[in-house]
Order: structure tokens, then C-alpha cells, then sequence
């Protein structure tokens, strides 16, 4: 595995690192949770291998190619509580910062914790800017945390590869958009 710079990263109540094949047992538990399912959408992960699979594909792969991915969130115990990183879509112009969490750390600030540290490390480390956000139409809990990390809501965009109509945010440090 790749090792970034500046991993792990920290905030008062959790430590977001690197996510490698050992995570398989959460990303499966995540990714067929019912807030992913709704918000984000069924990704074929059905069971352990398919999660490692999407770890291996997706995550690592990330780390190779742009030095940067999704990241794993664990409290204080230790326990993976979410997923939260950036990802290079083909079908936006900018990166953009996802997160998801497990019921569990609902309505508990991890959210805003997690998403705060590694949007500053983005902007700071790794000079992504602007960085942008898209969430379903109907999520407004996600889009309701981006506005409070300073996102500004643009119009709504269509994502060409499942037509599906998203609500597209950026951070408003960038001067093109402020």
C-alpha cells in the first residue's frame, strides 16, 4: 500500500487514516447500511469479498493515482465509524469530498469534526481548490453539513453516467466562487 504524507490525521474525538483490505468488515456494514443505500446507492457490495474487491479497485487504487482517496473515521475506542476522502470523478470538474458514516455516529458531530480536518488537509496539504460536493436531492442532512463547512449550493447538476439529478455545492474560499 501506498503511504500518504501527514496519515493519520486527528481531531478531538477521532482519527481518520488510511483504509486498507483489514477494513473489508466495516466498508461492507457501511456500504449496505440504510442511509448509504438511499443517499449514495447500491454498489454491488453484497459481501466480504466484494468489499475488499471495492477496496482493492477503488480505494487503493485512488491512493496511487491521485495521492489521495477515502479515508477511514475511528472514535476514540478505535471503532470505524464512517469513511470520509476525496474522490476524482470523470464527470466533475473538480474533486469533491464524500463522507458516510454508520448509524451509530449519528447526530453525534462527528460529521462536521471529520469533514472539517480533512477538508483543511485538502485545501492545505494537498492544494486541491476549489474542492466541490454533490449530494442527493433529497438528503438535506448532507447538504445541510456542507453548508456549514462553507460550501455554497450551485445549481443542480445531471450525472451522466446514472442521469441521476444531484445538488452540486462548492467551497466558497475559492475566489471563483465566493
Amino acid at each position: 500500500m501506498i503511504a500518504l504524507k501527514h496519515f493519520p490525521l486527528s481531531t478531538e474525538r477521532t482519527t481518520i487514516r488510511q483504509a486498507s483490505i483489514e477494513d473489508a468488515a466495516f466498508y461492507l456494514e457501511l456500504m449496505t447500511s440504510e442511509g448509504w443505500l438511499e443517499n449514495i446507492g447500491d454498489r454491488g457490495i453484497y459481501k466480504l469479498a466484494d468489499a475488499e474487491a471495492h477496496i482493492q479497485n477503488n480505494i487503493l487504487k485512488s491512493y496511487q493515482d491521485n495521492g489521495f482517496g477515502m479515508y477511514v473515521i475511528c472514535d476514540a475506542d478505535g471503532d470505524a465509524i464512517g469513511s470520509v476522502g476525496f474522490i476524482d470523478r470523470p464527470t466533475l470538474e473538480h474533486v469533491d469530498i464524500g463522507y458516510a458514516f454508520l448509524p451509530k455516529a449519528f447526530g453525534k458531530g462527528y460529521a462536521i469534526e471529520a469533514c472539517r480536518c480533512v477538508y483543511q488537509y485538502g485545501v492545505e496539504q494537498l492544494g486541491i481548490k476549489p474542492i466541490v460536493a454533490i449530494t442527493a436531492s433529497h438528503n438535506e442532512r448532507s447538504g445541510n453539513l456542507l453548508l456549514k463547512l462553507g460550501f455554497k449550493r450551485l445549481d443542480d447538476i445531471c450525472l451522466p453516467d446514472s442521469g441521476e439529478s444531484v445538488h452540486y455545492y462548492v467551497d466558497q474560499q475559492h475566489p471563483e466562487y465566493a
